[in-house]
């Protein structure tokens, strides 16, 4: 995914092998050797991986670290899988190692914790912006909204004559409202190379019925009652009456529904008699206008204007109206009286038993509904969709309508677009694109070997932009596949006249210590040399010292192998009484008669103190700093920061005793020793 340059790294797969040894050998368990514990500090090595950049990314402490100002370049951690600065990384990673997310998170203090992680080598502002972008897929109701809204005529894609950048914008606008100016997002989409066939339908508008038309409407349920439901749709309301074989139970507030029927009147109401074709599309929802008040007055008024339209054969589109009332009668009629009417009473028109069975006589009511037609010269009837600020029906949850079957086949298409502050703009950014995967050999529409894109990326833009000149920068998003989740990655990529490069990522290891109950970036190294557990650390730390020895010592008096056992170091390799420092009992063991036994030369005309002091200073003032040359060759100061490594370990001479070493970084892979204790 990214080009990487490794720096040495203490802890790598390929530690050096320890010889194995005879059960009687010196690396035998001794009599008398303890276990002392340095308490529960540890030292430990850990990688992030891309799920813990976006742990990070996420964090409420890293978050408000951030604050507005860093938000995209924070978010932009967690998409892009790399730091932009060494600075960013110092400042977020305390809070990650702190979360419970964090393998080593009940670490005592004075633990460290040497993190590996990727950084980049130069920041750039437009690829932390692209890499902090939200990402977006085109909806099945954009599509429809982009072919019209008509359920009957839409496909999920995007055709020649109806082009995705007619609509993306809209796209953007609608999902991502709160862009600040200079956000970039991705957008997925659907794109036919041809235009799709369909058998259009003409629907017809419900303001536009006419007495005996024969019609096909297209609108949302927004009432039902056990006869028929109300559809309404942009231009107004209408009453559907299917009549008694009518099974109401599938219709729910907000379905879009289609259906053709003939248009009549009854009562005074319009109506669309014998429904046929009805077809439930998905759901839109369903958003009410402001119910009108119907007074005594009003309901009066109403009554006569129904019935004077049924005297003519005419009929009233239904109105949205909310009424208080007194229950006069329940049963197969459930009617109320109307404050201040003269001659008009309310009645609900086709109620469900439900509802029937909520009626009172004698009880206050506040009915909301369709008034849809008059009967009897008296009642004005409306259809109920709530009683006491309750629905009588359940609304549908949304949904959008599957698309009418169309043969065509279309191609997933990615794009970067960026916000201007008032308008979205499609980004200055090679994206590439299903069939740019393919020719990679890719089975899917991303990456997820880094190896792949470092190979491949410049060859793609070799022949992508063959007349590019030296100096010619291009932008490339791709997708990148890890840990189970796809996202987004951009890169920036420079043609140096003859091949192209991306700027690199660098991948470095830092400290952190804990201190105080928290953790804080130290560049300075705290090594518990442990005896027992996970002596991991411990043995590599031992073998380079044993190595020193050899290379630096032993070589010089003739030896010719590790294991000769001539000079200071055992025939085991892993061992050397010149300090003291073995890799296989994890120690510094300062047993005078060990070491003349191994070479006798080496402590020639000392007392047994002098043979103890000499070793003790070889270890502290050579061997260790040795060691750490060549552990820790890029270990380097830092203005302003007295970079130290301390060392704590266990020192064996009969017993066991703890001691430490401190030593300063005063160059390159260069050691100073400043205290000791023994």
């Amino acid at each position: 995914m990214k080009i990487k340059i490794f720096n040495a790294m203490l802890f790598g797969a390929g530690l050096m092998a320890l010889a194995s040894c005879s059960e009687n050998s010196w690396n035998d368990k001794l009599d008398g050797f303890e276990e002392p514990a340095l308490g529960d500090v540890k030292t430990v090595t850990y990688t992030l991986t891309a799920a813990d950049y976006k742990t990070l990314a996420g964090l409420s402490d890293n978050k408000a670290i951030a604050g507005d100002a860093g938000a995209a370049a924070l978010a932009a951690i967690g998409t892009q899988g790399y730091f932009s600065t060494q600075e960013e990384a110092a400042a977020y990673l305390p809070a990650l190692i702190s979360s419970s997310n964090f393998p080593y998170l009940t670490l005592d203090n004075g633990s460290s914790v040497n993190i590996t992680y990727d950084v980049a080598v130069s920041a750039d502002a437009a690829v932390t912006g692209m890499n902090a972008a939200k990402a977006f897929t085109v909806t099945d109701a954009q599509y429809l909204a982009a072919w019209g809204g008509n359920p009957t005529a839409f496909v999920r894609a995007f055709s020649p004559a109806n082009p995705a950048s007619d609509h993306l914008q809209a796209v953007l606008a609608e999902d991502y409202p709160d862009a600040a100016e200079g956000a970039y997002a991705y957008v997925q989409y659907n794109e036919a190379d041809s235009e799709p066939a369909f058998d259009p339908v003409v629907y017809t508008d419900i303001a536009d019925l006419a007495i005996g038309q024969d019609a096909t409407l297209n609108g949302v349920v927004s009432g039902v009652c056990v006869q028929g439901f109300i559809l309404t749709d942009e231009s107004g309301s209408v009453l559907v009456y299917a009549g008694s074989s009518f099974d109401p139970s599938p219709y729910l507030i907000g379905q879009s529904v289609s259906v053709s029927g003939k248009c009549g009147a009854y009562n005074g109401g319009m109506q669309l008699g014998s429904p046929s074709d009805i077809a439930v599309s998905g759901a839109e929802g369903m958003t009410y206008p402001v119910p009108t008040a119907l007074t005594g007055a009003l309901a009066d008024t109403k009554l006569q204007e129904y019935i004077d339209a049924k005297a003519a054969n005419t009929g009233l589109l239904p109105t949205y109206i909310e009424v208080n009332g007194k229950v006069t009668s329940t049963g197969n009629y459930c009617n109320f009286s109307i404050d201040g009417a003269t001659k008009a009473t309310g009645s609900l028109y086709q109620p469900s038993q439900d509802t029937k069975d909520a009626f009172v006589v004698g009880e206050d009511v506040v009915i909301r509904g369709w008034l849809v037609s008059a009967s009897s010269n008296r009642y004005v009837n409306i259809c109920i969709t709530e009683l006491n600020g309750n629905p009588v029906v359940a609304e549908a949850e949304i949904s959008v309508p599957e698309p009418v079957p169309s043969p065509i086949d279309y191609t997933t298409k990615y794009a970067v677009y960026t916000f201007n502050g008032s308008k979205w703009n499609v980004a200055d950014c090679t994206v590439l694109q299903a069939a740019d995967y393919r020719a990679m050999g890719q089975n899917y529409d991303n990456f997820s070997d880094a190896s792949v894109v470092e190979a491949d990326l410049p060859i793609f833009l070799k022949q992508k932009y063959p007349y590019a000149k030296a100096d010619d920068v291009k932008y490339v998003s791709y997708r990148w596949y890890a840990d189970r989740v796809t996202s987004w990655v951009t890169v920036k990529m420079i043609y140096d006249g003859s091949e192209w490069h991306s700027d690199a990522i660098e991948t470095v290891t830092s400290q952190f210590v804990k201190a105080g109950g928290k953790w804080n970036y130290d560049p300075s190294v705290v090594l518990n040399l442990v005896r027992s557990g996970d002596t991991s650390v411990s043995k590599t730390v031992y073998q380079a010292c044993v190595d020193w020895v050899y290379e630096n010592i032993d070589v010089p008096l003739g030896s010719t192998s590790i294991t000769s056992g001539v000079g200071y170091v055992t025939k085991y390799g892993n061992n050397e009484y010149y300090s003291g420092t073995s890799a296989y009992q994890n120690d510094v063991d300062l047993r005078v008669a060990s070491a003349r036994g191994q070479y006798a030369a080496g402590y020639e005309g000392m007392t047994d103190e002098e043979a103890l002091e000499a070793m003790k200073t070889r270890f502290a003032e050579e061997v260790m700093p040795g060691a750490l040359s060549m552990l820790y060759p890029d270990a380097n100061t830092v203005p302003g920061v007295e970079v130290t490594y301390t060392i704590n370990f266990v020192w064996y001479d009969g017993s066991n005793h703890d001691g430490q070493v401190v030593y300063k970084v005063v160059g390159k892979g260069q050691f100073e020793l400043i205290e000791q204790t023994w």
